[in-house]
């Protein structure tokens, strides 16, 4: 009788392909959980949805407090420490940005200096009021986005509840947000594929052997602005308003907690290379892989052991 060693479930959530296999505890109930719970944090979190808690938050812009959910709470508390560690380099009140260069791409021209400047009145995260679960934006048109941030706080949630189920071996993909839970059924290293920021999606150019952690990675590789036959990176700088432009194909953050590594992988990529490792430098819980436009790969030396490139046109640079 053929025995079947993991269990696996894949579905369309938060605007990506997630996927999440057990190994240890092969029971469809416990994923069948994960799911739900997936699903519940995208109708809270979700910019697309219309009864959302962002939905509502921003619908209530200058006007009043929003009663919205512990999770969102949560979420938009995290947001606003990551905005004011990174100086603005992170900011979820970004969106009024966001509609403007999506706007513009559909009429293929670019936005002018006023435009972005108006836009980037909008763009504050001090200007989050939270009182306990009510939320409340102080201006009229703003807006925020849980999309650099949400995935990860998913991931570390699922994680918790295949904890609560007692299962000790699992990986949680949520579209490039990779959460090991627990080891390996062998007790061997998990081995997380490194994807190849210049090919499709699923073409690595090497991969990191680790024990428990998260890995969530950051670029331009698969959504992007194209405007007048030019491309852009889908991040925006909230800072200049403008379209993440760097010598950066990508940025890989492993830690702990994938809510932490979500945030941070987006500050790292809007930093740029050099200042992206002199901030990351200062945070001890972050180990850090930076991959350049010239293939060049910045590894961080306590990874050392760790990495393995297949691609031989990457060359590897530790720091």
């Amino acid at each position: 009788m053929h025995t079947v060693d993991r269990l696996t479930k894949k579905v369309y959530a938060m605007g990506t392909s997630c996927e999440i296999t057990i190994y240890d505890k092969l029971d469809e109930e416990v994923l069948n959980s994960c799911i739900e719970r997936l699903y519940d944090i995208e109708n809270k979190m979700s910019v697309f949805k219309n009864i959302s808690d962002v939905s509502t938050i921003n619908s209530n812009a200058g006007k009043g407090f929003s009663l919205v959910s512990p999770d969102t709470a949560y979420v938009i508390r995290m947001a606003k420490k990551y905005s004011n560690l990174s100086n603005g380099a992170f900011s979820i009140t970004v969106k009024p940005l966001i509609n403007l260069w999506k706007q513009k791409m559909k009429d293929n021209i670019f936005p002018n200096k006023e435009e972005i400047f108006e836009a980037l009145k909008l763009v504050n995260d001090n200007d989050i009021l939270i009182r306990d679960n009510r939320v409340m934006l102080l201006n009229q048109n703003q807006e925020i986005d849980l999309g650099s941030i949400a995935k990860g706080y998913a991931a570390d949630e699922i994680k918790k509840l295949l904890e609560d189920y007692n299962v000790k071996s699992a990986i949680i993909n949520l579209g490039g947000n990779v959460m090991l839970v627990g080891k390996k059924l062998d007790n061997s290293k998990w081995q997380v594929g490194l994807q190849n920021p210049f090919k499709q999606r699923g073409e690595i150019f090497g991969y990191i052997e680790l024990p428990e952690k998260t890995v969530v990675t950051s670029g331009s590789y698969e959504r992007f602005y194209i405007i007048n036959g030019i491309k852009f990176s889908h991040i925006i700088n909230p800072i200049n308003g403008y379209p993440v432009s760097n010598t950066l194909a990508s940025v890989t953050v492993v830690t702990d907690n994938s809510i932490d590594a979500d945030a941070m992988s987006t500050i790292l990529f809007v930093l740029g290379l050099k200042d992206g490792i002199d901030f990351v430098k200062t945070l001890e819980e972050f180990e850090t892989i930076f991959v350049a436009t010239n293939k060049m790969v910045f590894c961080p030396s306590t990874l050392k052991e760790n990495i393995k490139i297949l691609d031989s046109t990457f060359e590897v640079s530790f720091y």
